[in-house]
């Protein structure tokens, strides 16, 4: 099977459900200040958490926390340990719910525009029929993507919130509500062709227990989504007043290109499709545009001339030499 790569796609589609990060920028500011000082009090991480390095040095400090470079696999880390703990307080425990927020709004929007696409990737890369179970579903957007589009599909995540709101809007695939260990034995006696695992990988306290229980299940392929160590962290990191959508809060560590080819390398993994894409320049432009002081309309729709215009092609350059902010990867044991 021949590797498919594809890049970019536009940003307009979820800029438009987006918005709020503009808008609300205060309110996200102080709630992602909230979990950096929780996460701040956590024990200092000494590995790296997904080579086990030793970590020796701090290479930058963005909104009060300390980050860390792997020199032997470029992963970004935290430098303090993710555990059950502080998974808990964001996810699936009461104070949890304030993670489930942002999704309550723009459902029917983000099953189209952000998740169905997804989906139609992986049927191009696939191209045979497919059961696929998402760990890490969160309201099952992915899994309302595969029912709309006739593919059988099961979720899993911890949180009970988001596992009623998705339930909504579903009429043939499920969702469950597990624990994490549940969520592994699930894994590991399914019957699914595809685990998808979106925007999952940077949650977990051991990235390594998933890959372990997916090489002893039955399932024969991954689908992989996951937030990258790109140029809107340098972003994130100049304008301090601007709540970071990269890097803070729930995203304590990023994966790089050179970390996501050692785990493939690592499980002997066959990579068969990718898909480079990301919004580091809209979020430039977010953070100009909070910063900026547009006395007048007529000046800022100047901005948004030469701006939001060309804002696709800005995205295409990071997106064709692979340093955008997401990547969508498809394995095959």
């Amino acid at each position: 099977m021949k590797k498919i790569i594809k890049f970019s796609k536009p940003i307009e589609d979820v800029a438009r459900i987006k918005k709020s990060l503009i808008s609300n920028n205060k309110e996200n500011l102080i709630k992602n200040n909230k979990i950096n000082k929780i996460y701040k009090k956590q024990k200092i991480r000494k590995k790296c958490i997904i080579c086990e390095y030793k970590i020796k040095y701090t290479d930058f400090i963005s909104h009060n926390i300390p980050y860390n470079i792997c020199r032997k696999c470029g992963h970004l880390n935290g430098r303090k340990l993710i555990d059950k703990s502080f998974n808990d307080h964001i996810y699936s425990s009461e104070k949890g719910s304030r993670f489930s927020y942002k999704y309550k709004s723009h459902y029917v929007s983000r099953v189209k525009n952000i998740y169905r696409p997804k989906i139609k990737f992986l049927n191009y890369v696939l191209k045979k029929k497919y059961k696929i179970l998402d760990f890490g579903c969160g309201a099952g957007h992915l899994i309302k993507s595969c029912e709309d589009l006739g593919i059988n599909g099961v979720g899993i995540d911890p949180n009970q919130e988001l596992i009623d709101l998705g339930r909504k809007y579903l009429k043939k695939n499920q969702l469950f509500k597990l624990n994490f260990n549940d969520c592994l034995n699930y894994i590991k006696e399914s019957k699914a062709d595809v685990l998808s695992l979106i925007f999952v990988l940077e949650h977990l306290e051991k990235p390594k227990e998933i890959f372990d229980i997916f090489l002893k299940s039955k399932i024969k392929y991954l689908f992989i989504s996951v937030p990258l160590n790109s140029f809107s962290v340098f972003i994130e990191n100049v304008f301090k007043d601007i709540c970071p959508r990269q890097l803070g809060g729930p995203h304590t560590n990023l994966y790089s290109k050179e970390s996501l080819n050692y785990l493939i390398k690592k499980y002997k993994f066959k990579n068969i499709g990718e898909w480079w894409f990301g919004s580091d320049f809209n979020d430039l432009y977010r953070s100009i545009l909070i910063s900026s002081n547009f006395r007048t309309e007529h000046y800022k729709k100047k901005f948004d001339e030469i701006f939001l215009k060309n804002i696709d092609s800005f995205q295409s350059i990071l997106d064709k030499e692979k340093l955008c902010s997401e990547i969508h990867l498809i394995l095959k044991k």
